[in-house]
């Protein structure tokens, strides 16, 4: 897939915006991730990435290569300006990548199946958590 260019005003940079409210994630059923690791995680992970939004960093070049792997698996990706990140990211300073990705929903039999035979799954179990940065620490 080709990695396309979004302004401020694009429709897919609104809807994303929008998923900072709970409502629309709720609607929609994806969320915001955001900064080079986390992407790289959800890639790693084959999460299921809706599409990215990314600053082309001529510096470390971590959030253009993130785009094009993400890219190369079929996730739509755009690049934008700082202005436009800045309204995406919810952080204070934005590490140049911003993506939209699906809730997962799995079973509980089927996550206490993934573990290991003989070892007791590990689950933690999230509600309304008002600080990202919490749910982070656990």
């Amino acid at each position: 897939m080709a990695i396309g260019v979004a302004g401020f005003n694009n429709p897919l940079v609104r809807a994303a915006k929008a998923l900072q409210q709970k409502k629309h994630r709720r609607i929609e059923w994806c969320f915001l991730i955001e900064g080079p690791n986390t992407v790289s995680a959800a890639l790693d992970a084959d999460a299921k990435l809706r599409r990215v939004f990314f600053i082309r960093d001529q510096a470390s070049g971590t959030a253009s290569e993130l785009a094009e792997r993400a890219a190369a698996k079929g996730v739509e990706a755009y690049e934008v300006d700082a202005r436009t990140l800045g309204v995406l990211a919810q952080t204070e300073t934005p590490q140049g990548i911003v993506a939209v990705a699906d809730f997962l929903e799995r079973p509980i039999a089927e996550l206490r199946a993934s573990a290991p035979m003989g070892t007791p799954a590990l689950v933690l179990v999230l509600h309304d958590v008002s600080d990202p940065g919490n749910a982070g620490t656990l």
